[in-house]
């Protein structure tokens, strides 16, 4: 049961990973500039759309000598940082005005930021005001048994050859 709780809180806490206008909350490593983001981020830092990598409107993109698997650029929108071009994933923009612009994803946190889950868990318990309510009973019937219920193995047997006892 605690199990269950705990993966509830975790996804209320982070929230849906992608909503109606195509954004999501991943985020990128800063030891490789974002190069290896791989999100669904499609709007600039300032709320530009980005411009499909794949097209030449309203911007000329130069992605021949780009290898579109190891760097996530093709045919959509969302915000990559090949080549390591920038400090951090970027688009170009559907506006004639601002060729390439950054986007606002967050920075991943350090491998070893959360060193102790079981900590993380006690507060969120704490937070959420949680308490396991041993329950199992009215949820899944008793799971105590008061009476003999064991079935002798000769009557088993026979109803297995289509015997009577």
């Amino acid at each position: 049961m605690r199990v269950a709780q705990f993966v509830f809180a975790v996804v209320v806490a982070r929230g849906p990973t992608e909503d109606a206008a195509g954004s999501d909350t991943s985020c990128y490593t800063t030891s490789d500039s974002g190069v290896s983001y791989r999100g669904l981020v499609d709007h600039t830092k300032s709320g530009r759309t980005c411009q499909m990598w794949t097209s030449q409107h309203p911007h000329h993109i130069n992605i021949a000598d780009v290898d579109e698997d190891e760097f996530g650029v093709g045919g959509h929108n969302f915000c990559r940082n090949p080549n390591s071009e920038m400090s951090e994933p970027w688009c170009y923009t559907m506006d004639s005005a601002m060729e390439k612009e950054t986007c606002n994803i967050k920075e991943c946190p350090a491998d070893n930021e959360i060193s102790d889950l079981n900590d993380v868990r006690s507060h969120l318990e704490t937070a959420m005001n949680w308490h396991d309510c041993e329950c199992a009973d009215q949820l899944f019937g008793s799971t105590e048994t008061t009476v003999d219920t064991s079935v002798p193995g000769d009557f088993l047997q026979k109803q297995a050859q289509g015997g009577k006892r």
